[in-house]
């Protein structure tokens, strides 16, 4: 991600050395917007997951999860992929 954020923001930037105008300013802009995004990426978007705002972006079926008497259960996203294990097992060779 990261990689690639600085790779595409330092190709638009080539535009910025252009002598049209329209062009030149794409490439300023286009160059900052993308860091603006890798910024978020990196800071912004874990923070928000860590808050409890990150609530809203779990699947239903482990927000949505609770035991016998009606309180949360804390389920792993991992637990999904127990379903596959056979298949990792076969597609190794054991």
């Amino acid at each position: 991600m990261t990689q690639t954020s600085i790779t595409c923001a330092v190709g638009l930037s080539v535009f910025a050395w252009s002598e049209f105008i329209p062009t030149s300013r794409f490439g300023w802009v286009m160059a900052i917007l993308i860091g603006l995004a890798l910024f978020a990426d990196l800071l912004l978007l874990p923070a928000l997951l860590f808050s409890p705002l990150g609530r809203c972006f779990l699947p239903s079926e482990i927000s949505a999860a609770r035991d016998k008497t009606g309180e949360p259960v804390s389920v792993s996203p991992r637990t999904n992929l127990q379903s596959e294990l056979p298949l990792n097992r076969a597609w190794s060779g054991g």
